[in-house]
């Protein structure tokens, strides 16, 4: 992971992670209850981003699977 672009303290910014630049926030920006998906591992820290609005599961609804997904 290139830190180029991302500035202390707090972390934020953009940082390199596989080729594709990812936006880097601070774990205290995460608010409890905010559902995320994992997007790498940079050796001890799990990457993460916000799940979009269109693919978090609602209450009483289960995951959406890949082949429903991509309907």
């Amino acid at each position: 992971m290139s830190g180029e672009d991302v500035d202390s303290p707090g972390i934020r910014g953009y940082a390199e992670f596989a080729g594709k630049k990812t936006k880097v926030v601070a774990k205290e920006e995460i608010s409890a209850g905010t559902e995320v998906v994992a997007v790498g591992i940079d050796g001890f820290k799990i990457l993460v981003e916000p799940l979009s609005r269109d693919k978090q599961i609602l209450p009483g609804r289960t995951a959406p699977t890949e082949r429903t997904a991509c309907r």
